[in-house]
């Protein structure tokens, strides 16, 4: 299960860089299991990619920021995020993704994923609420 969700993901930083591209030639996607941020447009900024087609059906986006040890918000230095949701993509600085999780006063939950072995700690952040918050890609 872990190994076909990591293939989805890989496929939906594919997707954001093929689009990127189109604007931007020289973005590259970065490869590593621990690094800060998945996309690069080189000298310009970092995208973070998170894939999650069940907010179709929950109507909620998943922000981890703890899963065995701090991750996802606490870990990424991007400057972008954008949300694969499986019908489109939500693009938001990393400051809008704070802003919207502290300003809308969204509390975290503890939730185990279908592939999860271990309860990871989120922010379930409604996708009309995180649209809001939302910007037209870089």
């Amino acid at each position: 299960m872990w190994a076909h969700d990591l293939a989805l993901g890989v496929e939906a930083e594919l997707r954001v860089l093929r689009d990127l591209q189109q604007r931007y030639p020289d973005a590259r996607k970065i490869y590593g299991e621990h690094s800060a941020y998945d996309l690069e447009v080189p000298g310009q900024f970092t995208v973070e990619v998170k894939f999650d087609p069940a907010s179709q059906r929950t109507r909620n986006i998943v922000v981890e920021y703890y899963h065995r040890k701090v991750s996802g918000l606490h870990t990424s230095t991007a400057d972008w995020w954008v949300f694969d949701t499986g019908e489109r993509f939500i693009w938001l600085t990393r400051a809008a993704v704070h802003s919207c999780i502290i300003g809308e006063g969204i509390d975290p939950v503890k939730i185990r994923g279908p592939g999860d072995r271990h309860p990871k700690w989120v922010f379930l952040v409604p996708v009309e609420t995180i649209s809001r918050y939302s910007s037209e890609a870089p």
